[in-house]
């Protein structure tokens, strides 16, 4: 079953264009990745097969070099449904 997660990132000052590049053009499963302002730096869409590639997605987000923390948000199961992902 296909799976969507959310992802809030948090860069280290100066790093934010390099973290934002890397995750927006370099991690599989990323379907789209946003600059955003407040607490965090960037939001990224990250869908998969299961919940297993969605795993292997954030495993690889939270080896970027540049990053400070990271936030994994779970949409609830009816807007997955109304996305046409489920």
């Amino acid at each position: 079953m296909p799976c969507l997660f959310f992802i809030l990132v948090e860069a280290i000052r100066g790093k934010e264009r390099e973290v934002f590049d890397r995750i927006s053009s370099q991690i599989e499963g990323v379907a789209e990745a946003h600059p955003i302002f407040g607490e965090f730096d960037i939001i990224a869409k990250v869908v998969g097969e299961d919940e297993e590639a969605v795993v292997k997605t954030i495993g690889a987000i939270k080896k970027i070099e540049g990053i400070l923390s990271i936030r994994v948000l779970v949409p609830i199961k009816s807007s997955v449904t109304r996305l046409g992902l489920s």
